[in-house]
């Protein structure tokens, strides 16, 4: 079970950015409807992909550890590991993990041995960080937002801007962010 605890204000795209991919640099007029169709753009495709694209801090819950191999998470690109926990008794923090920040997982140190959990649901969790844009200053590098999926939320922010009825991601869209998809995202 995924849970966003906090989210970036920051955005994918500016406004200054869309307006001018609309060609409304000339008038303020529509700013707040042009904001919003750029946010539902941005909202579709990381829920379309499964990737955070601005700063994000989520918790994670696994009713375990893995038997073998890292603890995969499921929001990427990972930025940093906030904290882990593990319930037996009662919640406690975990080290001697290692990070794989490519990967987006976790894994044993030098310990070998994950700690010890009650069998309960969700008795594990893992607090963590994603994104492409780094907004706290860490020393994480900003990796920047790839150009295709600002591309794609573009020109469905537009599609929505243009329709005002609403539209629907069409199939192109989707085959533009099919590259970044993370299995367990929506199809």
């Amino acid at each position: 079970m995924l849970r966003l605890i906090e989210r970036s204000t920051e955005s994918a795209i500016s406004l200054d950015e869309m307006k001018q991919h609309l060609k409304r640099e000339d008038t303020n007029e529509d700013d707040e409807y042009i904001d919003a169709c750029t946010k539902a753009a941005t909202e579709w495709a990381e829920r379309f992909t499964g990737v955070a694209l601005v700063d994000q801090t989520w918790d994670e819950f696994f009713d375990a550890f893995p038997t073998q191999g890292p603890l995969y998470l499921q929001r990427g690109p990972l930025l940093e590991i906030v904290g882990a926990f593990a319930r037996d008794t009662s919640e406690v923090a975990f080290t001697g993990f290692f990070t794989d920040i490519a990967g987006g997982s976790i894994y044993l140190g030098s310990t070998g041995l994950w700690p010890n959990v009650d069998g309960a649901p969700s008795a594990v969790r893992i607090r963590y960080r994603a994104g492409y844009v780094d907004t706290t200053g860490s020393p994480i590098e900003d990796l920047g937002i790839p150009e295709l999926f600002k591309a794609a939320i573009k020109l469905y922010a537009a599609s929505l801007y243009g329709v005002r009825e609403g539209g629907r991601p069409n199939d192109d869209l989707k085959e533009m962010l099919r590259p970044f998809k993370i299995d367990d995202s929506l199809a």
